[in-house]
């Protein structure tokens, strides 16, 4: 599949339908002479086609700025303004909702799971950005989280395979990647998902299968082979 110029049409969109619709539903500094075009140069092409999938389709649902799909536990917005003090207030693309919520058309057409079982943000206190359900439960069967580059990916499974394998009961770094990094490992103690899905930009990423220790909470995390592993695991 060819992806070519999807971040012009994704550009060419952002100012017809999402931008305005989410400065309306703002303060008045918010006004769509504000967005920075700078913020678009991260935004992949292949990124971009499937977050237009995602809307085009129904599968996710826009309203004041905001995106949901059916098992959604928070709202996502791809916007974000900057600091009050101007008259108009400067704008930003949000890079990881658009790579979360064109995730969710993924998981449908290219890994087969039903639209009603996958959710952008887990549950309070929303440690993974995107989950799969099993079916009839509020199990998650894959929890994923998304970082805006690659090397943030690497350091995030660097640090969350040190966290899964240590105890359990020590206190949360005070760092921030770190912290993100721990939080990732709590949640999946609490929930257990089948398959931890580690997403990036521009079709990277990686899948692992999560293997707990008989008789601990201590686990590891199996690299598998490619994101094809997605597949429906209902």
């Amino acid at each position: 599949m060819k992806f070519g110029n999807q971040k012009e049409k994704f550009a060419q969109r952002l100012f017809l339908e999402w931008l305005p619709t989410f400065c309306d539903s703002r303060a008045e500094d918010f006004n769509i002479k504000g967005f920075k075009d700078k913020s678009l140069e991260r935004l992949s092409d292949f990124d971009a086609y499937w977050f237009m999938k995602a809307v085009d389709t129904g599968m996710i649902a826009e309203k004041d700025g905001f995106f949901t799909s059916p098992k959604s536990s928070a709202k996502e917005q791809i916007l974000f303004g900057g600091l009050k003090g101007q008259e108009i207030r400067d704008i930003f693309l949000w890079a990881e909702p658009v790579i979360t919520l064109g995730a969710v058309a993924r998981l449908v057409e290219e890994f087969h799971w039903p639209i009603e079982l996958i959710g952008a943000q887990s549950k309070y206190p929303w440690p993974f950005d995107l989950v799969c359900y099993a079916a009839n439960s509020d199990d998650y069967l894959v929890a994923c989280e998304v970082k805006k580059s690659k090397s943030e990916i690497v350091k995030l499974m660097a640090d969350m395979n040190v966290f899964a394998s240590s105890d359990p009961c020590q206190n949360e770094p005070q760092n921030a990647v770190k912290k993100n990094a721990f939080r990732k490992v709590v949640g999946i103690r609490e929930s257990w998902p089948t398959l931890f899905w580690a997403l990036g930009p521009d079709n990277f990423g990686k899948v692992y299968k999560i293997e707990k220790e008989v008789g601990s909470d201590l686990f590891k995390m199996n690299e598998l082979p490619d994101q094809s592993c997605l597949a429906c695991w209902l």
